[in-house]
C-alpha cells in the first residue's frame, strides 16, 4: 500500500473532475476533466463562441479556463485569430489525449453505475456437466444473456461437491447442485428442476424391454466420484446393494461426461442423470431402468454475504425459470392435475 501511495497523489479537497497523474510525470499538477473537456470543444468547434454555444457555458468563463489550463501546463494551446483559434503543435499533442481520456473516463463512470445496477461486470457459476445442456438450464442461461448482456457469465461444469466447496471459498459466486449433497447450513439455497438417475450402456449391448438394474449383474459399472460427490455416490451404491447387483468392478468418474466417455470406449455401464442423453455420444443409450430409484433435484445455492448486483439479477432469472418449470399447483404447495387425476382413480378402485 506504500508503494501505491507514494507513486500517485491524490487531490484530497480536489473537485470530482480532477485527477492526479503519477510522479513520475513529474508536472506537478493535476488534470481537471472539466478544463480538457472545454479544451477539445473550444478546438473541435475552432472558437471559445463556438464552443461556448455547444456547451452552454459563459464566453468568459471559457476563455478563463483555457487560460488556466495553458498556465498548468506551461504551453499555450491555441492560436487567436480573427476567424477563432486554432490548435499549437502542443495543442494537437493534448487534443488527441484528451479526447481519449474523456472518453475513458465517460466509460469508466457508466461501468460502475451499471456493476452498482447488477449490469454489468463479473459472475461465476458452477453447474454439473450434464445440466449445462438440460432445457430448464439453457433456458435460464439465454434469458439472463438477453437481459444482461453486459454481464460477463461464466459456467465451470463441475460436479457438485466441488461445486459447493467453492462456492464457500468464495471462488463461484453460485452453483447448480444435486439438493441432496451436504452442504454448510449458512447457503442459500433455491430448488431449480428435479431430474432422475439412469443408466448409460453400451448401443451394442442387447436390452430388455423393461430392463432393471438386476440384469446387469458381473458387468462393470461407472460410479460418480465419492470424493467430488459424496452424497450421491452413497445413494448410487444404495440403490446397487439393494438390487443384489454385484458389479465385476467398480470405477468412479470424475464428471458425468467422462462416464459417458468411458461406456462408449466398452468399459461398461455408467450410472447418470436422465439428462445425459442430451450429450450421449452416438454409440451410448441412456435409459431408465427399474432398481434405480435416485431422485435427483437440482438447486442453485451461494452464500448469504455475496453482496453482488449480478448475483442478485441471476438469482431473479434462475427463480423465474425453475418456477416455468415446476408442475402446475407445485408452486404453491398444491398437488399437480396430473397427481389429482391419479388419486381420483385411485380412489374409485
Amino acid at each position: 500500500m506504500r508503494e501505491v501511495n507514494d507513486q500517485y497523489r491524490y487531490a484530497g479537497s480536489q473537485s470530482a473532475n480532477t485527477i492526479c497523474l503519477p510522479k513520475r510525470y513529474r508536472i506537478g499538477m493535476t488534470m481537471d476533466l472539466r478544463r480538457l473537456k472545454y479544451f477539445v470543444a473550444i478546438a473541435e468547434q475552432g472558437g471559445v463562441g463556438r464552443a461556448s454555444a455547444v456547451l452552454h457555458v459563459a464566453q468568459p468563463a471559457l476563455s478563463r479556463q483555457l487560460r488556466v489550463l495553458e498556465q498548468e501546463l506551461g504551453a499555450k494551446l491555441v492560436v487567436r485569430h480573427a476567424g477563432g483559434v486554432t490548435p499549437t503543435a502542443a495543442g494537437r499533442a493534448l487534443l488527441g489525449g484528451a479526447r481519449q481520456l474523456l472518453e475513458d473516463a465517460a466509460q469508466l463512470a457508466w461501468m460502475t453505475r451499471a456493476v452498482a445496477a447488477g449490469r454489468a461486470g463479473g459472475l461465476s457459476v458452477g453447474v454439473s456437466d450434464v445440466y449445462c445442456w438440460h432445457p430448464v438450464v439453457v433456458s435460464i442461461v439465454r434469458i439472463f444473456r438477453e437481459r444482461y448482456p453486459e454481464i460477463d457469465l461464466r459456467l465451470l461444469p463441475l460436479l457438485s461437491g466441488d461445486i459447493a466447496a467453492r462456492v464457500l471459498a468464495g471462488r463461484l459466486d453460485a452453483g447448480l447442485i444435486f439438493a441432496s449433497e451436504p452442504v454448510e447450513l449458512r447457503l442459500l439455497r433455491m430448488p431449480v428442476l428435479r431430474d432422475h438417475l439412469a443408466l448409460a450402456v453400451h448401443r451394442g449391448r442387447s436390452l430388455s424391454a423393461r430392463p432393471a438394474l438386476r440384469q446387469f449383474d458381473d458387468t462393470d459399472f461407472i460410479v460418480p466420484s465419492r470424493e467430488l460427490s459424496p452424497q450421491l455416490y452413497d445413494l448410487v451404491i444404495r440403490d446397487l446393494n439393494a438390487a443384489g447387483l454385484v458389479p465385476a468392478r467398480l470405477h468412479q468418474a470424475s464428471s458425468h461426461t467422462a462416464a459417458l466417455g468411458l461406456v462408449a470406449a466398452g468399459m461398461g455401464c455408467a450410472v447418470v442423470p436422465q439428462c445425459a442423453h442430451l450429450r450421449a455420444p452416438e454409440d451410448v443409450v441412456v435409459c431408465r431402468v427399474a432398481g434405480l430409484r435416485v431422485p435427483i433435484p437440482i438447486e442453485m445455492i451461494r452464500l448469504p454475504d455475496n453482496a453482488s448486483p449480478a448475483l442478485a439479477r441471476f438469482a431473479e432469472v434462475v427463480a423465474a425459470g425453475a418456477a416455468r418449470a415446476r408442475p402446475a399447483g407445485a408452486a404453491r404447495g398444491r398437488p399437480s392435475s396430473r397427481a389429482v387425476a391419479q388419486r381420483a382413480r385411485k380412489d374409485r378402485t
